[in-house]
Parts: structure tokens; sequence; C-alpha cells
């Protein structure tokens, strides 16, 4: 069990190192469960840390770097880690907290004058407890601007002002990015220093957090770090191909269902682009960090501590991991009769989690290529970290580890969760076929375009969104923001296009021009399929109109 043995490593009776190769397998069934889960799941390379409050962490990896590249992962080989990025820019603040430059319920514009949203009573009121947990209620449209190619996290906040409320103010926790790119705005401000190096100085290195780094070109050449979130270049490389030597960081990857299933195929570029690129973008501060399970065992050592941390006071740490929003629907209280990892609301920067009975804290990402989890159970004062170099739409495989391992420390009977995820995944996958197959067809049929295909060509424009580009490729249109995003347009009905993103998530959009005259489009709506949030409206500008 996984209790006996870390309390055997307390009290000295079982040294237990930190190689993986060497470490012993907790529980039992272990390596054997996470060896069919990547085969399953066709996850190239997993990274696992069992986190005692005191004493050596247990760590675990499997797998490669690279589904075609005998390079092992090691407990150095660094991860995306995703929102988990969330957790160490909720630190920053602290640490500026701490140092008595800020306060959490200070209002953001106290310390970013130039902060503003459409609505002038939060951009007056909002303050930064707020936004770390995720309480603001400002619309992020689906993370819409990491889609623009050299938008800086400046740019980003200056497009705030142009939008706003999903939810009304304070009245439910709703998930936001945008709202951790003006936190790392407030730590540049206060610190007079970038946030990743802020972040590098005061908390990762005097942790011993030696290979974690805040962007993906800290450690890759920019050349080679795609400049948009979902996007795809054929001339840029991805994977290992795109690392220089000597670097260990595992490879991004999208081997989708249809790969590893063989039975649920939805675009043919799912099987050829097994790897992703590195990229940077404007929402870098809710998910760029990368980082080794083995730092990633040291972070979570420190929200364990009680007392004064090396980085952070007590009561900074007790902050970060206080439920100060909760999920509405109220059966977070019970488990139910089937268990499931759940998570119940936000602490500052921290996901709050309940599981058979237990509260927990810590933070899960999945981002292009990666999945990662961090769980801390204060009461048991055991943490577990899983990192993965793979992620799919329907990707819950963080849990299926997570909740194999809590199963194991409370005591309990192995239940072997992946087979249940992806049964579950499977299912949902296909139900999103059949939502396609619907569509198709619903088409609208014999309904042929207002005006010739030239005349739709110009850029269309919008004060938040920024420029869309409508460009003729042949008989085809494209709609681009720039360099590595694209949406391939097919007629659909009249003057309406269905979409598909050039990359390997194959998101699918609509994308329906308003004809005004007759001839010439005077604006189009972006819809996106699979992300209902992203659904914007652009202008066409004075320029496009001579661009036929």
């Amino acid at each position: 069990m996984i209790k006996a043995i870390l309390l055997s490593a307390l009290c000295g009776c079982l040294a237990i190192p930190a190689h993986a190769e060497t470490a012993r397998p907790l529980p039992p069934g272990l390596d054997a469960y996470v060896e069919k889960m990547r085969n399953d799941w066709s996850i190239p390379g997993v990274a696992i840390a069992i986190v005692p409050q005191d004493g050596p962490p247990i760590i675990r990896t499997y797998g490669e770097r690279q589904w075609n590249r005998q390079q092992k992962i090691t407990p150095a080989t660094m991860f995306g880690i995703a929102s988990v990025t969330k957790t160490f820019i909720a630190a920053g603040i602290a640490k500026l907290v701490d140092a008595r430059k800020l306060d959490w319920d200070d209002p953001v514009v106290r310390h970013l004058p130039e902060f503003r949203t459409a609505d002038a009573y939060v951009s007056a009121n909002v303050t930064i407890r707020d936004l770390l947990s995720h309480r603001s209620g400002i619309d992020a449209h689906g993370d819409w601007l990491e889609e623009i190619p050299g938008l800086s996290e400046a740019d980003l906040v200056a497009r705030l002002a142009h939008v706003g409320q999903s939810t009304p103010f304070r009245s439910k926790p709703e998930y936001n990015n945008y709202g951790f790119v003006v936190l790392a705005q407030i730590i540049e401000r206060k610190a007079g220093m970038p946030w990743g190096r802020y972040l590098t100085e005061q908390i990762w290195r005097p942790l011993g957090m030696t290979s974690t780094y805040a962007h993906a070109d800290d450690f890759v050449p920019a050349r080679n770090v795609l400049p948009s979130g979902d996007g795809w270049s054929d001339s840029v490389p991805s994977g290992q191909e795109a690392v220089s030597k000597g670097v260990d960081v595992a490879s991004p990857h999208v081997q989708w269902e249809a790969y590893y299933k063989g039975r649920i195929v939805y675009d043919a570029r799912e099987l050829a682009n097994r790897t992703a690129h590195f990229h940077r973008t404007a929402i870098d501060p809710a998910q760029s960090v990368f980082s080794s399970v083995q730092d990633m065992a040291r972070w979570a050592q420190l929200l364990m501590q009680a007392g004064d941390g090396p980085v952070l006071s007590a009561k900074a740490i007790r902050a970060l991991r206080q439920l100060n929003s909760i999920n509405g629907g109220g059966d977070w209280l019970v488990n139910g009769e089937r268990p499931k990892f759940r998570q119940i609301g936000y602490g500052l920067g921290m996901e709050m989690y309940r599981y058979r009975g237990h509260m927990l804290f810590g933070h899960s990402g999945g981002e292009l290529g990666f999945g990662s989890q961090m769980v801390v159970d204060p009461d048991s004062k055991v943490a577990i970290v899983v990192l993965f170099n793979n992620l799919t739409r329907t990707f819950v495989a963080n849990d299926a580890i997570v909740q194999y391992l809590l199963d194991d420390l409370y005591g309990l009977p192995a239940t072997d969760w992946s087979t249940q995820f992806l049964d579950k995944g499977l299912e949902e996958h296909r139900e999103y076929q059949q939502m396609f197959a619907a569509m198709d067809a619903e088409r609208p049929k014999g309904a042929p375009l207002s005006a010739p295909l030239g005349n739709y060509v110009g850029r269309y424009s919008d004060a938040f969104a920024g420029n869309i580009d409508i460009v003729r490729r042949g008989d085809r249109l494209i709609a681009t923001t720039g360099p590595s995003y694209e949406i391939e347009l097919t007629h659909w009905g009249k003057d309406s296009f269905r979409g598909v993103v050039v990359s390997p998530l194959r998101l699918a959009a609509f994308v329906q021009f308003d004809m005004g005259d007759g001839q010439t489009p005077s604006a189009l709506s972006l819809q996106y399929t699979e992300i209902p949030e992203i659904s914007l409206r652009f202008v066409r500008t004075p320029q496009a109109a001579k661009a036929k």
C-alpha cells in the first residue's frame, strides 16, 4: 500500500531512490496498469510521482519522449504542464503578497491602471482574488486570442476593453485563462521583470527546480516554436525535430482515438500528424510552463507544508489552497454510487476536488500534445503528480491514474479506471461522429453562392478578435489570422461555409457571410462546432472592398 511505504520512508526504515528504474512499484500492479493504459490510450510517455509531505518522492517513468524514437522518459524529462501553470502564477502573486507589494483583494486597476473590460463596474471592482478563483465572469470566447500569431500578453489585456461578460460578475465560477494573463502583467509591473524570470528567480531555482521553464522558446529555438495555439505549419519542425540536441523534453503528441482504436476516424490527417508543434501564444501565463516530474514533486511538497516554506509563508500557502468559489449543482457534497474524481470549485490558482469523502486540491492540465495532473491530499499528507505527452478529444487518462493511486492510498481494492474511462471516451466520440453525420444530412442542397467566389475575399475585423483574412486558393476559400493558423472552407449552402482548422486537431467551424448589397459581404460570423464559446462576428474593412 502507498500509505505503508510512505510511512516507512518517513521513519527512515526504507530508503526510496528517486530514479525511476530502481524505485519500488506502488501499488504492486501499478507498472502493468500504466503500461496497459499507455497502449490503450496511445500515450508514448508517462511520469508519475508519489510525494510525501516530508522525505523523498517515489518516481516512476514509462515509455519514450517520442513515439518513434528510443529516448526514454527520465525523472528530469520536461513535459508541458498546461493549466497547472496557473498554480505558479498564483505563487508569484503570493510572493508579492508576502512582500506587502499587493493584497489578494486589491482591485486589479490599483496595480494595472490601464485594465478595463466593456463593463465599467467589473473594470473598477474585479480583484486579484476574483481572477485567481475564476469568478470574474469576463467572456473569454473560447480562448480565441491564442489563435492570433504574434499577439503579445499586453496586447491581449488591452483587447479585454472590448469584451463583455459571459456570466454575471461573481455569480459563479467560470474558467478563464485571460485572467491569468492579467495577473502575469501585474507580476511584471510590481516585480519589474518578465513573469517567467520572476518565477525562475523567486520560486523555481530556490526550490531546486532546475528543469522548469516558462515558455517553450526558453529551450527550443524560437524559429521552431509556432506562434499560435492550435495551428499547423508544414515548414516548421514538430516533436524532437524541433528540439536542440541534449534537451530532455517530451514531444507533444496528438495520436487520436482514430489511431489507437482504428474504428473512429474523423479525418485522415489525424493519422498522419502524430507529433505536434511547440508553441508560444498570448495566453502563455495560463498554460505554457514546462517542468519535470521531479521538479513538480518539489512543488507539490511545498504546497503541503504547514509552516513557512523556503519561498512562501505558511499564510500564503494556506491562502492558495482555501476554497474561494464553488461550482453549482450541490452534488459535490456526495460521492454517488459510482466514485469519480470531482472538481468542486477553486482556491487561488488551485482547483479543489472531492473524491471518496476526501477533500483535495491541485490542478489538472490539458493542452495540445500534453496532459497533466497534480493532486494534494492535505490530511493524508501525500501528493500525486502525473505527466503525459499525448492529448485527445476525450482524454481523461489523467484521472485514470490518479483515482487508481488514491484508491490504493485509501486502502480500497484496485479498479481498472482506465478501461472504464476509455469505454466512455469512445462512446462520446461515437456521439461526436453522429453529430457530424446529422449535420451532413441537414446540409442545404441546391443553394448557390450569391456572388462570385472572389467577392468574398478580403479582410474582416473586430476590436476584440482582431483580423481574419479570407483568401482564395484555386476554387477554395481559406480563413486565416496569419502564419500558422488557417481554416479550410468548403461551400455549405448559399453564403455559408463549413471549415476545418489546418491542424492535427481538425477543429470544425462554420463561417456565414452577410451579403449586404447582395454581391459584396459586409461581415462574417465564425462559429466553432466543437467549442460553442467561440462565436465571433467580423466586419469587412474598407481595404477589403478593394481586394476582389
